[in-house]
Order: structure tokens, then C-alpha cells, then sequence
């Protein structure tokens, strides 16, 4: 009995742990980028798998992170003519009625962490053929 509590102990412990060092990593960032991040991924991936939501944000980050590129979160999403969902209108719903998901928040905070299921692109569209790393109805380039 007490080895099985110690070892829920230290289970605890290394939850506590993890989330502390996800906090620290995501601190370097606004709640409202936080919500702008997880609400595009919403927005351009809300129905691709999970790691297609990752891949999103991770282009997104490459580009803050980028020298040709704007760099905070929210000028790259407002980046004139870069993201269908600011042009049409569904990322401002989105927003005001903050509909990412859990699954949208946690691929957000995956790519904060430096998660990079695409290396190093720049850039989405929606599969139409042209050649790139294809993820669901996604080809990244």
C-alpha cells in the first residue's frame, strides 16, 4: 500500500511538473494570442486530424520565428491576404464565441513547445495536387 501511494505520489508530482513547464513556455505569450492561435488552428483544421491541427500551428510559428516574416502570433494570422478565415469572416466568429476546442488549445500549446511535425515550412493550402508534405486535405510547403 504505501509503495502504490508513493508511486501516485510521484505520478502526481510529474503531472504537476509537465504542466508547470507548459505554463512557462506558453507564458512568453498573451491569453489572447493563446485564444487567436487555438482559434485559427479551429478555423483552418478544426476537422483534420490532430496532428493536421499541430502542423497548422506550427507553420504559424515558423513564421513568427521567421526574419521574412511578422513576428508575434497575431500579425502573422492578420498578415494581409495570408489566412482565408480572416478574409471570410469565420475566424472573428470564431473568436467571439471562442470555439476551439480542447483538441485546438492542445495543438496550440504543442506548437509553442517547438512541436514540428512539418520542419521548418512556411506554408498551407488546401491538397490540390501540388507537391509538398500532405497531412489530411492539407499539403504544407
Amino acid at each position: 500500500e504505501a509503495q502504490a501511494k508513493a508511486a501516485e505520489e510521484a505520478a502526481r508530482l510529474a503531472a504537476e511538473a509537465q504542466q508547470a513547464a507548459l505554463a512557462a513556455q506558453t507564458a512568453a505569450i498573451s491569453t489572447e494570442e493563446l485564444k487567436l492561435l487555438a482559434n485559427i488552428i479551429y478555423c483552418e483544421a478544426g476537422s483534420e486530424s490532430y496532428i493536421g491541427k499541430v502542423a497548422v500551428g506550427n507553420v504559424i510559428m515558423n513564421r513568427v520565428k521567421s526574419a521574412s516574416q511578422p513576428n508575434t502570433i497575431t500579425e502573422v494570422v492578420y498578415a494581409k491576404g495570408q489566412f482565408s478565415p480572416v478574409r471570410n469572416g469565420s475566424l472573428q466568429r470564431a473568436l467571439s464565441s471562442d470555439k476551439a476546442d480542447a483538441a485546438c488549445y492542445q495543438a496550440a500549446i504543442e506548437a509553442l513547445a517547438g512541436a514540428q511535425p512539418v520542419g521548418g515550412k512556411l506554408f498551407f493550402r488546401r491538397n490540390n495536387g501540388r507537391s509538398g508534405q500532405v497531412i489530411g486535405h492539407h499539403v504544407f510547403y
